[in-house]
């Protein structure tokens, strides 16, 4: 189920950043993923959730390897 969820958030990410995230429905995360509906919203409440757990987890990324630089 991880893998699915991966695959969401690649997808999502391919597709927000070639067409931002108004340009970008659900519909199309999910063709994009192959998946389902219903396996969309039992990793992400929404869109937005969706959105927001990427945008989170590039800044998490970032600043760990921001605190492993030298001084």
């Amino acid at each position: 189920m991880l893998t699915k969820k991966n695959d969401i958030i690649k997808a999502a990410t391919r597709l927000f950043s070639y067409q931002g995230f108004e340009g970008t429905s659900t519909r199309q995360i999910i063709k994009e993923a192959g998946i389902s509906d219903p396996l969309l919203y039992y990793h992400f409440k929404s869109k937005d959730d969706l959105y927001i757990q990427i945008v989170n987890a590039t800044f998490e990324k970032y600043f760990s390897r921001m605190e492993s630089l030298p001084q």
